[in-house]
């Protein structure tokens, strides 16, 4: 297997999924997401390092109960900069005292920010991967340029703030956020921010929210619909919710009898509120009506980069006990799972079938070594930018309009190094989202609330550079809108798509 170049990225809770063929990473096409076992692992990813220690094991169990659990008392919204949490549109939303407006009738510059992994190279040397030597800084500053360019944010430029996450940090990443939501908010009062592709924590959610301060999000690090109840100034045009993920996979699995009644379905899922409420009110329910048991393995997300190794142990204990029940259908709602659980399933020769989704990077798994393991897997991809990680697809990709914009924007800046493409499509669509959704919403001054709703008004108009289509809507701030199956493909010996675009459920 050749070597191949690398995304920056930031690894164990930062990275989202890096792929490997032996010991090589491959590019997946994000930057990072907090909390999530991804210094190796899309489908077929390495090893963790040993001596690692993680936080507290949670084991696997079987829940009982059928339909949708009702809106929990924990699903509440918080207040923003401290008052009641106002809904899209609103004019209480977002208006706290640490973002800054633009100064009506005046061309003076709006505050945004935006995140690098300055070290990610350095994480991927000890590693022994190799990596893109882009520079984030300069991608961003490219893309804000362009939008300066072209009048700013309704005649006031963009002062780009740049804020910084470490890959090779043995600090908290809960640490790191707070520190970087404190520089954000109260060094720089900033308007805006954006964690595109250096994805989720929800105390950054919180924190940002609660000083009145937008904060954009696309990663793997998904969120769902109580997560924006509670903090309705975070957008995540290139997500999918997590509710809306465990009912398409269901769903998956049912209508294409990949199970059948009386069978039985493993699924590995982070152990987080998100994610139980997706399991517990759209997963298991609907394998409940279709008589299929659920057995699952709530898997513990690192607190930090040193905490990796247990939580990887924890997907291997889920894996040696599926094998033992003789589980032959197996999912994930945790990024990073499936290359740690495929490994340790492929050296015992167990070999169910998988059932993925662009968490797991599925077409990064490409070469003849996977063929036996993933020959009957059905993915869920969402996200070409990181479907493929740098595996050549079979069929050119249908980008959208948005991605080729942001081709032409970082063209000078990107020079012929093809390995940087997928982190400069991330930079410029970060930035572009704010040039559109002031346009959406021009009004003075420039706040945060003002550019949320413009987000929120964009509709399906302004696809994310990031997927396929988008729609963005006041209760609707995940914007994927459509996915494509992927199965296994002959022509790349990996998994490809495989059929049109098709609409994601409602919640």
């Amino acid at each position: 297997m050749r070597r191949r170049s690398l995304l920056p990225a930031v690894a164990g809770g930062l990275v989202l999924a890096l792929s490997a063929c032996g010991s090589t990473v491959q590019q997946t096409g994000y930057l990072s997401a907090p909390g999530t076992l991804a210094d190796g692992g899309a489908v077929g990813g390495p090893a963790a390092t040993d001596g690692l220690s993680a936080p507290g094991v949670v084991g696997p169990d079987a829940l009982a109960g059928d339909g949708l659990a009702p809106q929990a008392a924990g699903d509440a919204p918080t207040s923003v900069g401290g008052g009641t949490a106002a809904q899209p549109g609103s004019a209480g939303a977002g208006g706290g005292p640490a973002a800054v407006p633009s100064a009506a009738g005046s061309r003076s510059p709006v505050k945004i920010g935006f995140t690098t992994v300055p070290d990610a190279a350095a994480f991927f040397a000890a590693f022994g991967a190799e990596s893109s030597d882009v520079d984030q800084e300069a991608l961003f500053r490219s893309a804000v340029r362009w939008v300066n360019r072209k009048g700013g944010l309704n005649g006031h430029p963009i002062e780009p703030i740049i804020g910084e996450v470490s890959a090779t940090s043995q600090e908290s990443y809960d640490a790191q956020y707070q520190r970087l939501c404190s520089y954000y908010t109260q060094d720089q009062k900033v308007v805006a921010a954006g964690l595109v592709g250096i994805g989720g924590n929800t105390n950054m959610d919180a924190c940002m929210n609660d000083a009145g301060t937008l904060l954009v999000t696309g990663s793997n690090t998904l969120h769902d619909e109580a997560d924006y109840r509670r903090t309705p100034l975070v957008v995540s045009p290139m997500e999918v919710t997590a509710s809306v993920l465990a009912r398409t996979l269901a769903e998956l699995i049912v209508q294409r009898k990949l199970e059948v009644r009386g069978g039985k379905i493993g699924i590995l899922q982070y152990d987080t509120p998100t994610y139980n409420r997706a399991f517990d009110r759209q997963f298991k329910p609907i394998l409940d009506r279709a008589g299929i048991g659920v057995v699952r393995y709530r898997i513990p997300p690192p607190a930090s980069t040193a905490a990796i190794g247990d939580s990887v142990s924890v997907v291997q204990s889920a894996q040696l006990r599926m094998a033992s029940e003789g589980i032959k259908t197996v999912t994930f709602l945790c990024s990073g799972c499936a290359g740690f659980y495929l490994q340790s399933a492929s050296s015992q020769n167990y070999y169910p079938r998988y059932v993925l989704s662009t968490l797991d990077t599925p077409g990064a798994a490409d070469g003849p070594s996977f063929e036996r393991a993933l020959r009957s897997s059905v993915s869920v991809g969402w996200a070409p930018n990181g479907d493929y990680g740098t595996t050549t697809p079979p069929e050119p990709i249908p980008y959208n309009a948005t991605y080729r914009e942001c081709l032409e924007v970082q063209k000078e800046q990107l020079g012929g190094d093809r390995a940087a493409v997928p982190i400069a499509i991330i930079t410029c669509d970060a930035v572009l989202g704010f040039y559109y959704a002031a346009k959406a919403n021009p009004v003075e001054p420039i706040t945060a609330a003002s550019l949320r709703d413009g987000f929120l008004r964009l509709g399906t108009t302004r696809p994310s550079a990031l997927n396929f289509s988008t729609d963005l809507r006041p209760g609707k701030h995940a914007g994927a809108s459509h996915y494509r199956l992927m199965t296994w493909n002959e022509k790349c010996s990996c998994p490809a798509y495989s059929g049109p675009a098709l609409p994601f459920p409602a919640p």
